[in-house]
């Protein structure tokens, strides 16, 4: 099985000739771009933040599957909590 691109991945907002792409890369590497199918900005950015963290939720699934379930572990929850925080997150890296 081919693998996907090794994470980090990031959320970048921005123009290009069309009117409203946000892109998903990372350094000289496009992944993916969302394009504007609709008039909603808020949620075109929202597809694009969540293509960006699916490589980090994908390592926190991996993880929970590997433990069988997710415990006390503060490292485990802050993998999961973080990824979470990824796709939702409005920061622009």
């Amino acid at each position: 099985m081919t693998k996907h691109t090794p994470a980090p991945w990031a959320f970048m907002p921005g123009k290009d000739h069309h009117d409203n792409v946000f892109t998903v890369g990372r350094p000289h590497r496009r992944i993916a771009s969302v394009f504007a199918a609709s008039e909603v900005d808020d949620e075109n950015a929202a597809n694009a933040r969540l293509i960006a963290a699916s490589p980090d939720m994908l390592a926190a699934l991996k993880m929970v599957l590997q433990h069988g379930r997710i415990d006390d572990s503060e490292s485990r929850m802050a993998q999961v909590a973080a990824a979470i925080t990824k796709a939702e997150s409005t920061a622009v890296l």
